[in-house]
């Protein structure tokens, strides 16, 4: 790909003057038979003699990771736009329930901005005399993965905006592993005006 010529032949060329040092790019090639292809090439000295003009070259096909790269990073762009664009809050936090997701239906439910939430631990949107509860529920359905509620419905729950007011809000918890972490998202929504209803 004539983008990557100049940057391909920069990597090699410093590849030359600085022996015993491995450098590593990505380019584009295109195959005989009219198909671009994404390789990975990794330059290297290895005889340590700057006036030495060449290097020894290795490279790989790395197109389907690539493409799988892509298709993650479109995946990652649609599911932040759910999140963002959700009209239920969403809060997801860590094994020490702390915040490390906190969408903008959230930040308008609880009055507080997401940088001002990341970070912070989960029972601070919660009235003091549910926090101790909360927790255990959380530990029982991080050791089980089962829920105390009914198919993960978070139901008779209060949360505390960040001007103290208190409100009922109903939700589901999710668990999920990444690189042997554990998360818990909470997907919830405001009901003051659905109790008031019903009162």
């Amino acid at each position: 790909d004539p983008q990557d010529r100049s940057r391909l032949l920069e990597t090699f060329t410093e590849s030359v003057k600085t022996p015993g040092v491995i450098r590593t790019v990505e380019y584009r090639l295109l195959r005989k038979d009219g198909e671009w292809r994404y390789f990975e090439a990794t330059g290297h000295n290895m005889l340590n003699d700057p006036h030495l003009h060449g290097v020894v070259l290795n490279y790989r096909d790395i197109t389907e990771r690539k493409h799988a790269e892509q298709a993650l990073r479109e995946n990652e762009s649609r599911l932040e736009a759910v999140i963002t664009t959700a009209l239920n809050g969403i809060i997801t936090i860590d094994a020490e329930q702390r915040i490390i997701l906190f969408n903008p239906s959230a930040e308008r439910i609880f009055g507080c901005s997401a940088s001002d939430a990341i970070g912070q631990r989960l029972e601070k949107f919660m009235p003091e005399r549910f926090r101790h509860k909360h927790e255990d529920n959380i530990r029982h359905y991080a050791d089980t993965g089962i829920s105390s509620r009914n198919k993960g419905l978070l139901d008779t729950l209060y949360g505390l905006r960040t001007n103290g007011d208190e409100f009922p809000m109903e939700g589901f918890i999710s668990q999920s592993q990444i690189d042997g972490r554990s998360f818990f998202t909470v997907i919830f929504q405001d009901i003051t005006e659905r109790k008031h209803a019903e009162e």
